[in-house]
């Protein structure tokens, strides 16, 4: 197939849809995030991440807890976030910030499309094709589209950088990519390498001499996200980084970080759209369309590093070096990258090929579509069968009704019980301090990130579970006592599963002896 050069005009459609407002496909694109990704608050990650960001400037809020209180690797992130929730409430700031994300996203991705081509509602196809792929094809569990945290904003700025990229502009993409880095230094990270290292093989890139300055201001840039992640380990001894690197790597986000670890189901999705996109890649010829080689060149990077992640797992080295080098997230930016370089190969197929064979085109077109409104449909229909937010949902065993009794527990201690109250939770929720704004003990969702908070978060989790599931709900009196008085709790909240027995403490929640799927209980002081 002969392929046009980005150049062409794309004909009277496309001079048609030059006369549409700048601003309308993007928030067409906005829309189909909210139908995709826009369920109730907090999503996965909004608990852990805004929570913190409120802590930063109100200490008074959840004093006391151990992660809020752990060191700030996302200081741009908290900083500009955080501020908001001193006088908004925690759902209207994830909502915020979430529509503030998924337009940087949508202008992003439009602009991407833009470099395949002209003509008009292709931008929106392009965005919601990448949103469908990416939970299809990724096997390190990354997402892009999502809730309110630091990642999905520093997507948006990276996507922003490869339009630039793509159009041929080797200034801009560099500040674009160090306000990625400043605001999420492992994706801005990764995505400045892979850039990097398009520029190397890139035939018309300009020379150093002639970008360097517009490097250094992407260096400057990134230096807010860059230093705090340097100043985690500053002055901590070697052998407690070490053990936080194994405790972080190996026994709470394997899932991510280890190849050996990932399912197999995921590693086999992510492989097909790799030799998809070489199919894609030869059979349109797509090396001869500039944005198309470039954002090739980037994906052919993130697979790379992909590659030297898998390496570093089967070299069979101590835990401890292994670890040191898992730690950064080496299959993260193929995650994102690799289904949006599918995405614009097929977008180029469709468009292009009406020049040749409408037939083609037209069924190219509606496959893209028909497999969209099939993702769009599955997700209202299951969003309606279960409305519960995807934080609970992924953390609560039970459906609706559990789900309301949880937040009746919740709403109960944030009424009765003092503002500085340290809870000991159960451990299959990620929402407590959420609903009841009070600090807890452990939380095996808020993993901190300092060597010596990692280190302590796992020796609570040790202590917290012991070696049994049941964990402190088999202890006596005196085991709780102790647990207590060793981390300042001052209740205990339990969850009724299989094998919970009533506590040897005073519970003032629920009252009177009927049946409850939570209760509360008062630690002695």
């Amino acid at each position: 197939m002969t392929v046009a050069g980005p150049d062409e005009p794309g004909g009277a459609l496309a001079e048609r849809g030059r006369r549409w407002p700048g601003w309308l496909e993007p928030l067409a694109v906005v829309a189909v995030f909210w139908l995709l990704s826009g369920g109730m608050a907090p999503s996965v990650n909004e608990a852990h991440y805004l929570g913190k960001a409120r802590h930063y400037w109100d200490a008074e809020y959840c004093r006391g807890d151990f992660f809020f209180s752990s060191a700030d690797a996302h200081q741009v992130f908290f900083w500009t976030v955080g501020l908001p929730t001193r006088w908004l409430s925690l759902t209207l700031v994830a909502w915020l910030v979430r529509l503030a994300s998924w337009s940087l996203l949508a202008v992003g991705l439009c602009r991407l499309a833009a470099t395949v081509t002209d003509r008009p509602g292709w931008g929106l196809i392009t965005a919601s094709l990448y949103t469908v792929l990416v939970p299809l094809t990724q096997m390190s569990g990354e997402w892009v589209v999502g809730g309110a945290e630091a990642k999905p904003i520093a997507y948006g700025l990276v996507f922003l950088g490869l339009a630039s990229l793509a159009k041929g502009d080797w200034r801009a993409v560099w500040l674009w990519l160090g306000a990625a880095s400043a605001v999420h230094v492992l994706v801005g990270g990764w995505a400045t390498l892979a850039v990097a290292g398009s520029w190397l093989f890139s035939p018309g890139r300009l020379p150093l001499r002639r970008i360097w300055p517009w490097l250094v201001g992407g260096g400057l840039l990134s230096l807010p996200g860059l230093i705090p992640a340097m100043l985690l380990s500053q002055g901590v001894d070697a052998e407690i980084v070490a053990e936080a690197n194994v405790i972080y790597v190996f026994r709470r986000l394997p899932h991510h970080l280890v190849f050996s670890r990932f399912a197999t189901a995921e590693i086999l999705g992510h492989l097909a759209a790799i030799l998809s996109s070489l199919f894609l890649l030869f059979w349109t010829r797509g090396w001869r369309h500039a944005a198309i080689r470039q954002i090739g060149l980037v994906a052919a990077a993130a697979v790379l590093f992909s590659a030297v992640g898998i390496v570093v797992d089967k070299l069979g080295l101590s835990d401890e070096r292994e670890a040191a080098l898992l730690r950064y997230y080496w299959f993260r930016l193929a995650d994102a990258i690799v289904p949006l370089f599918v995405s614009m190969l097929l977008v180029h197929l469709a468009s292009d090929s009406r020049r040749y064979s409408s037939k083609l085109s037209c069924l190219v077109t509606a496959g893209i579509i028909a497999g969209c409104l099939a993702s769009a449909g599955w997700t209202v229909v299951d969003r309606i069968r279960d409305s519960r937010p995807s934080a609970d949902r992924q953390s609560l065993v039970g459906r609706q009704a559990e789900y309301e009794q949880w937040r009746t527990v919740c709403r109960w201690i944030k009424q009765n019980t003092p503002q500085q109250a340290v809870f000991l939770t159960p451990v299959n929720q990620q929402t407590f301090k959420w609903y009841a704004e009070r600090a807890e003990v452990y939380n095996r969702k808020d993993v901190p990130q300092g060597p010596r908070e990692i280190v302590e978060w796992w020796r609570r989790s040790r202590a917290v579970l012991g070696q049994r599931r049941e964990g402190y709900f088999s202890m006596d009196a005196t085991q709780l006592d102790k647990l207590a008085r060793r981390f300042g709790a001052h209740y205990v909240l339990t969850q009724d599963v299989s094998g919970v027995r009533e506590l040897p403490l005073q519970r003032i929640y629920p009252v009177g002896d009927g049946p409850a799927v939570y209760k509360v209980y008062r630690l002695e002081p």
